[in-house]
């Protein structure tokens, strides 16, 4: 079934109920795909994500997400770097999201021996449009 989500801007995420939300909260999380273990450079495995995906991310947002390859770079405590990464974005009505999204990032950041995995939250308005 093909679902269509229309992000409406101006809603608080206290106001979802009235302003005929499904969704007051939008999470992102930024996964680094470079590592490094005993001094070498490498990248995390398209196997090694999928099998992310599959244990923690799938157990942690059983009721969807979206994942989009992306492009990144930020300054480290090795320098400026620049890395593939991926790119989640979930949507919540929930109140826990901030904390589910920290457990998985930390998750990862240690798995993966990342220095840090960034996460973001913010109120917004969302709707599923389905036929």
């Amino acid at each position: 079934m093909l679902m269509a989500v229309v992000l409406l801007s101006g809603c608080l995420g206290g106001q979802s109920k009235v302003n005929n939300c499904d969704f007051s909260s939008r999470g992102m999380v930024y996964f680094g795909l470079s590592k490094t273990e005993g001094g070498i450079v490498s990248e995390v495995s398209a196997e090694e994500w999928a099998s992310f995906v599959s244990n923690e991310i799938t157990g942690t947002f059983p009721s969807g997400f979206t994942l989009l390859d992306a492009q990144g770079g930020w300054a480290g405590s090795d320098g400026f770097v620049r890395e593939a990464s991926k790119l989640l974005i979930v949507l919540s009505d929930g109140s826990d999201l901030q904390s589910r999204l920290k457990r998985l990032a930390n998750k990862y950041r240690i798995q993966f021996s990342q220095e840090a995995v960034l996460i973001e939250v913010e109120d917004t308005c969302a709707s599923s449009i389905t036929g």
